[in-house]
């Protein structure tokens, strides 16, 4: 708990300060969802299947599938830490 308290008194002390570093400015956020977006409109266009999945949860099971046919896994989060 300690790292997150000095992780935040650090970005608080950035904003006092002015520097947006660590902050994205909304322009990037716009331009972020404009590529997300087309990305998104060409899928439908194609009919291109897109595989929604629980926020929070690993993701579809199909990206594990993806990885075990090219004989690759994902790192597991709990091991990770």
């Amino acid at each position: 708990m300690e790292n997150m308290q000095d992780a935040y008194e650090r970005l608080i002390a950035d904003c006092i300060k002015g520097d947006s570093t660590n902050f994205t400015r909304w322009d990037e956020v716009l331009y972020s969802w404009g590529i997300i977006d087309s990305i998104v409109d060409s899928c439908k266009k194609r009919h291109v299947p897109i595989d929604y999945y629980e926020a929070g949860s690993m993701g579809p099971s199909t990206a594990d599938e993806l990885l075990e046919k090219h004989g690759h896994h994902w790192w597991p989060i709990m091991h990770m830490e």
